[in-house]
């Protein structure tokens, strides 16, 4: 074996380092499939458009989020962008049918979070913030 101790040493904990560092970073394509399982249809009424109860409840969770957008720490281009799409999502959600406006939020999110260039751990408070909006939230009943 050529070289020393030390540069075996080095190199072990280089590779171990780069490991850790692979292991660590999140799977943003898989927090990017399970956001948009959010809004997965869950009904055979997906066509119909929502109910005033339902309404009222999106909207209740677009304002929150949009909040939570503002809040975060984000550059001030991304986080523009994503409290212009909450704010459209309200006004679409009154037009579209729930099928077509679940399409529209997930495609402008998605969008959104990559074109924004933001980094591994801004797209996870995204998506975080994104999940704790519409997780529980029932879209399709």
């Amino acid at each position: 074996m050529h070289g020393s101790w030390e540069q075996v040493k080095f190199a072990f904990h280089n590779w171990a380092s780069a490991v850790k560092m692979e292991v660590e970073v999140p799977d943003l394509w898989l927090e990017a499939t399970k956001t948009a399982e959010l809004f997965a249809p869950t009904a055979d009424h997906a066509d119909d458009k929502f109910t005033r109860a339902e309404l009222g409840a999106v909207q209740g969770q677009l304002r929150m989020l949009e909040h939570g957008f503002e809040a975060a720490t984000l550059p001030e281009e991304a986080r523009l962008k994503l409290v212009e799409i909450t704010q459209t999502a309200a006004t679409k959600a009154e037009l579209l049918t729930k099928k077509d406006w679940q399409n529209w939020i997930t495609g402008s999110f998605i969008n959104a979070i990559v074109s924004s260039g933001l980094t591994p751990v801004q797209t996870q408070e995204v998506l975080n913030l994104i999940r704790m909006a519409f997780g529980g939230l029932f879209l399709n009943e």
